[in-house]
């Protein structure tokens, strides 16, 4: 019976980061705000790795990522891979994002 209920705990977890993976990928902030509201990690990696603020940056959303650093989501958090969001954002030329990043203190290196 325990088993069951670590899965579920489990499985709910692993939905919510799929949530937040695809409301950061979509800009959808008012899901984000839900989810994060109902006490979904800001720092939750997908399935692919990613937590939500690589995700918002790489797609150059900014107003995801400011909602996610809002409710607290770590600037510097690498991805599997070793990347950041301020890469991610970087890489895909979304000068807005590396800025927002940047004045938000996040690691250039």
């Amino acid at each position: 019976m325990m088993m069951g209920l670590a899965f579920l705990v489990v499985a709910a977890a692993s939905s919510q980061a799929t949530q937040l993976q695809r409301a950061a990928l979509h800009n959808d902030c008012d899901t984000l705000e839900a989810l994060l509201l109902r006490g979904a990690s800001p720092d939750a990696p997908g399935p692919n790795g990613y937590g939500p603020l690589i995700v918002a940056a790489n797609n150059g959303h900014l107003a995801a990522v400011k909602l996610l650093l809002a409710h607290g989501a770590m600037l510097d958090a690498p991805a599997k891979n070793k990347l950041t969001a301020l890469h991610a954002a970087a890489g895909q030329g979304h000068l807005t994002s590396v800025k927002e990043l940047l004045a938000s203190g996040a690691s250039v290196h």
